[in-house]
């Protein structure tokens, strides 16, 4: 099914009672013309190249004050690996990033490119923007040149040349892969204001670079001696899977030892079963003639600890709301190409709700892979993802204007009815909404985790070296903890480009949740989430185990007057730096030129409650952050 089917279909399914904007008239294209891609064959990510689009007015042809609308998604980063929006400018031809009308109908327009366009361009008056592909001038393609009809009307049949990049200096696509990559064109036949959609978008697949490395994953705590389940993956230096790559590959562990040889990757991947004899910490080696890589973590016990850690990434969208992929690929993609033992969805606006629940139903598979039924909602500026425990529950019946009224609606929807619901807020710290967002109106009734890190930056405190657009000092998580919250600390991406897992979209790649968590089922990961047993991980999968006086991380411990402190930590990466942090301030750095940390030693200054949480540092600049363990302290007489 292509994008335009999905939507028109998806759209057809929505409800007065849904919470989404409403779309403008449906517009098939009839009488606006078509658009071609006249170069190139395909657009590798990444590289740079020269777009150019034939735009061949329709048979009610553009007046003078009319014009055309091209768009780039509002996933689609152009002209920068790692950024908030394309980059392009449309004042000079022959200058870098430019996006213009050429040839000899450039003289009888004036374009200008918007990194959001102003809402004249994509609503009818008075009413909301449309989110889809079939309505007016849809909201995900913000990204555009206007481009005005100045001098002479123009007749039906009149071709068009748009380029994005030039001869010389082109224009470097995104970084993600995506099939049928869309460009909009949308046109002003009447002077109106109002673009509408020619409906058949010209596309082209964004397809991944070279083979940059391998790499690798399994699920992180295994029994020594016990086959279990290996991930080999071939990637460019996005992260993309590089399906073009088929080599074999040759796996050794720790002491060098030959696990497996001839590993044939086919389409860039492979599994095999292998079992590891030594117990401690493992990053395998990956060797062919062409590529090496490690895996990530793998902690191999004599006997399984209670908890086991799992992956997951739980925050991310499609084309149901504002992404790109439809909700099949995000989930497989997470399954099978990022080796998650975890995924949500969490679509905007409940398009199709039923279409989330199906999709949540059909990948789940405990002990392999567990869904949640998710949505993201919150209100216009202060975000908040809502997770449900079964999949027979409703969306959220109204996303208000305040955070008030959206804490009441939760009780009313869900706490009420004794539904069990766990929410938590992403990118925080943003500098934007209200003020008693998020720690001022916090509900520990629902309210479990804190979104510490996306794609979006880190919320951990101002200043810090992967931040947020804007940072309120007051809405970080420091904050938070030094008020007395307590929370589980959480990543996931916000992927827009169907990447759970592996997202390299926006400002920073990343991010994953870890969870503590008895075996992969649905019920034990929610009673992880729920009693704060997660952390966080900005993109690799770093092995932590924190405890105080026994206890693990998110829990309550009572101490006299010292405590004993103990971590173990395995990065991905060989260099790292462990900080443990006492009521926000650092009271101890271990660094490591191995990736192992491990720690034991006594606290001994209890002069009252504290609370302790570990950041992780890599090398390579990948973080993790454990949840606090809170530390209350009984006088002894």
């Amino acid at each position: 099914m292509d994008r335009r089917t999905f939507l028109v279909r998806m759209t057809q399914g929505v409800t007065a009672a849904a919470f989404m904007p409403i779309i403008a008239d449906a517009f098939d294209g009839s009488g606006e013309g078509y658009a071609r891609i006249l170069k190139p064959g395909k657009l590798i990510i990444g590289e740079k190249t020269r777009v150019l689009l034939e735009i061949t007015v329709g048979k009610n042809g553009i007046p003078v004050g009319g014009g055309i609308w091209i768009g780039v998604h509002h996933a689609a980063i152009w002209n920068t690996d790692y950024g908030f929006w394309s980059d392009f400018q449309s004042d000079d031809p022959k200058g870098k990033k430019y996006m213009g009308v050429i040839g000899k109908h450039s003289e009888n327009f004036e374009s200008k490119w918007y990194s959001w366009a102003p809402p004249p361009f994509h609503r009818k008056k008075g009413g909301p923007p449309a989110p889809d592909w079939s309505g007016s001038t849809p909201l995900i393609f913000h990204q555009c040149l206007k481009s005005k009809v100045t001098n002479v009307p123009l007749k039906a049949g009149t071709k068009i040349l748009v380029t994005i990049g030039n001869e010389e200096f082109g224009a470097i696509p995104p970084i993600c892969t995506d099939k049928d990559h869309e460009f909009f064109v949308a046109v002003d036949s009447d002077a109106s204001g109002i673009y509408k959609g020619i409906g058949d978008y010209p596309k082209l697949d964004l397809i991944a670079q070279e083979a940059h490395h391998i790499t690798g994953s399994a699920q992180m705590v295994q029994e020594a001696g016990k086959e279990f389940e290996l991930f080999v993956k071939a990637e460019d230096k996005y992260f993309n899977t590089a399906k073009d790559y088929n080599g074999k590959v040759e796996i050794r562990d720790e002491d060098n030892n030959l696990l497996a040889s001839n590993v044939k990757l086919v389409k860039g991947m492979a599994r095999l079963k292998i079992r590891i004899d030594k117990p401690g910490a493992h990053r395998l080696r990956f060797i062919s003639k062409q590529l090496n890589g490690r895996s990530e973590p793998i902690r191999i016990f004599d006997k399984a600890p209670e908890f086991r850690i799992y992956f997951g990434d739980l925050h991310g969208h499609t084309r149901v709301s504002d992404g790109c992929g439809t909700p099949d690929e995000y989930y497989s993609f997470g399954r099978d190409e990022a080796n998650l033992d975890v995924c949500a969805l969490t679509d905007h606006w409940h398009n199709d709700w039923e279409l989330m629940k199906r999709m949540a139903i059909k990948y789940y598979a405990p002990g392999r892979f567990v869904t949640f039924l998710a949505e993201e909602s919150g209100t216009n500026q202060d975000h908040i993802n809502l997770y449900y425990k079964t999949c027979d529950v409703p969306p959220i019946s109204k996303c208000p204007k305040k955070i008030e009224q959206f804490y009441k609606i939760v009780e009313s929807d869900y706490l009420s009815k004794g539904i069990d619901v766990i929410g938590g807020p992403h990118h925080f710290a943003f500098d934007r909404g209200q003020d008693i967002y998020p720690w001022q109106s916090w509900d520990d009734r629902f309210m479990r985790f804190a979104e510490i890190f996306s794609n979006h930056g880190t919320g951990e405190y101002a200043g810090n070296d992967k931040p947020l657009h804007t940072t309120n000092t007051n809405k970080t998580m420091q904050a938070g903890l030094a008020l007395g919250k307590r929370f589980g600390v959480f990543g996931s991406s916000d992927t827009h480009v169907s990447r759970p897992g592996r997202s390299n979209y926006l400002m920073y790649a990343g991010s994953l949740g870890a969870f503590m968590a008895k075996d992969l089922t649905r019920e034990s990961i929610w009673d992880a989430w729920w009693n704060y047993r997660v952390y966080a991980a900005s993109f690799d999968r770093i092995y932590v185990d924190f405890k105080i006086n026994g206890q693990i991380m998110g829990t309550q411990v009572n101490a006299a007057d010292s405590c004993l402190i103990e971590y173990e930590v395995v990065g991905a990466d060989e260099d790292i730096e462990v900080i443990l942090l006492k009521d926000n301030l650092a009271c101890r750095t271990d660094k490591s030129a191995n990736g192992i940390i491990k720690v034991s030693f006594e606290d001994k200054a209890l002069d009252k409650d504290h609370f302790y949480y570990l950041r992780v540092v890599q090398k390579n600049g990948h973080k993790a952050w454990s949840t606090p363990i809170w530390v209350s302290r009984n006088h002894v007489i």
